[in-house]
């Protein structure tokens, strides 16, 4: 594959999942899975942090493409983002 189809690919990735995202997670995240409760604290695993640790596990160019809009959109559109243990 050429490095321009690849780029592009991984483009429609972010872009896609930026759509996703948008209307699932605005303007709190809905699920409740990522957070685990221990010992009177919650440990929040963020969208974008899951995404961030799941980059290395995958190559194809979509998927990681998919993985970085994840943490843009994670990052870039909550106040609490850093906030991981409450």
């Amino acid at each position: 594959m050429s490095a321009i189809f690849i780029r592009m690919i991984f483009a429609l990735g972010v872009f896609i999942s930026f759509l996703l995202y948008k209307n699932s997670c605005r303007p709190h995240c809905p699920s409740k899975l990522n957070q685990i409760k221990i010992f009177g604290r919650t440990l929040h695993l963020h969208h974008w942090l899951t995404s961030l640790l799941a980059l290395a596990y995958f190559k194809n160019p979509f998927i990681r493409g998919l993985l970085v809009g994840g943490v843009i959109h994670g990052i870039g559109m909550y106040s609490d983002w850093y906030k991981i243990i409450k």
